[in-house]
């Protein structure tokens, strides 16, 4: 379920296992999403090719910017059942894995450096 930032990068640039391919996924961020027509904005990428939905989670702390919360990743569940990876670009990411888990997030990813033990976050 949890993954650190430079997971993805990791798994993107990893050397393909013989006779395998790497698989590109396209996971357009929802927060270019006109927000008061989310739900069908999600469902329009996904009809259109999108693999996931990456939902870009910043809390004024880590990154400058406030964004989207659990409460939106639950409302937004409750419209697609497409594959959503939560990005906590938060300063403490374990604060917040138990409500985006229960709100539905398919995945959480969050940057390493902000906790003192990655590895037992990810567990």
């Amino acid at each position: 379920l949890l993954r650190g930032a430079a997971a993805l990068r990791t798994m993107a640039s990893a050397p393909a296992a013989a006779g395998s391919a790497i698989k590109a996924v396209i996971a357009p961020s929802m927060l270019a999403s006109d927000f008061a027509r989310l739900a069908d904005e999600a469902k329009d990428v996904i009809a259109k090719g999108a693999d996931w939905l990456h939902m870009d989670v910043m809390d004024g702390h880590f990154v400058p910017n406030l964004t989207l919360g659990a409460p939106i990743v639950k409302a937004l569940r409750k419209h697609t059942d497409a594959f959503m990876d939560c990005h906590l670009m938060v300063s403490d990411p374990g604060a917040w894995v138990e409500d985006f888990h229960a709100a539905g997030a398919s995945q959480i990813t969050f940057h390493v450096e902000t906790v003192e033990d990655p590895v037992a976050l990810a567990k």
